[in-house]
């Protein structure tokens, strides 16, 4: 129980810009964040606000320049196995079965410490995990987008990472799929605890899903407010008590917008 009252992400004096035609962009500003192990976190905000570009420097694939960004103790200075990362898209090889696609995701070092049954054993294992028992042979374009999702979910956690990173995942899915994934995300993440960061547009989705949603400014993107979700699971979609929460997050969302707060959550 103290391991999980521990921060095992630290945001520290996060700032970001990109060069553009010669010019400089702020892209986020001053984030500073922790999270504990095992927390499902949300991150909210307008479109442009430098969300994704803070889970790619979460991730190590964007180089965090100014401030500091520590996991599990460690700053954070390239990719490395303590994080596993979802994408919008599958970007899976169409060219390749579902299991080599999981199996794909293994690193070259632990792939050269790893004898050939363990690491089919793991992919079994993960396969069985998100739901895909008995499409191990499919190639992606013999399943649906749902599906592929749950294959990328798989290979994000091939390496048994301590943090899944998840870039608007089911942006792209129609609303039942939509429902269903989060579903499964769910269950994936109460079956194996791992600490989840799920960026998304979708405020109805962070509230389902997160035990905190963190709302962030328009560009550049700064941390507005850190909403805690004290709902119990399985939370209900249609209940007061979670309309309620979708209102406090669509006050500080819509703060500096240009257009009408929705009537239903007012």
């Amino acid at each position: 129980m103290a391991n999980e009252e521990i921060n095992q992400i630290e945001i520290r004096g996060v700032n970001k810009n990109f060069a553009i035609d010669k010019k400089s962009v702020d892209v986020l500003k001053d984030i500073n964040l922790e999270f504990k192990r095992g927390e499902f976190v949300c991150i909210v905000g307008a479109s442009g606000c430098g969300k994704s570009t803070l889970l790619r420097m979460l991730s190590g694939l964007e180089p965090v320049e100014q401030g500091e960004i520590v996991i599990g103790g460690e700053k954070v200075l390239a990719p490395s196995l303590k994080t596993g990362m979802v994408f919008q898209e599958s970007r899976l090889f169409p060219w390749l079965s579902v299991e080599k696609n999981v199996e794909f995701g293994i690193t070259r070092s632990k792939a050269k410490r790893s004898k050939p049954a363990d690491k089919k054993k793991v992919v079994e294992n993960l396969i069985q995990l998100v739901g895909l028992k008995g499409f191990e042979k499919a190639i992606p374009k013999q399943l649906s987008g749902g599906m592929q999702q749950r294959v990328s979910i798989a290979r994000g956690l091939i390496n048994n990472p301590e943090v899944l990173l998840l870039d608007e995942p089911f942006g792209a899915l129609d609303a039942i799929t939509k429902i269903n994934m989060q579903n499964e995300i769910l269950r994936i993440w109460e079956s194996e605890r791992k600490t989840m960061i799920l960026v998304t547009h979708d405020i109805d989705e962070a509230v389902y899903l997160g035990d905190k949603v963190v709302v962030l400014s328009s560009r550049p993107g700064s941390v507005r407010k850190i909403i805690n979700v004290d709902l119990p699971r399985e939370r209900d979609r249609s209940s007061p008590e979670f309309a309620a929460v979708c209102s406090k997050i669509y006050k500080e969302f819509f703060k500096d917008a240009k257009i009408k707060e929705p009537e239903y959550y007012i």
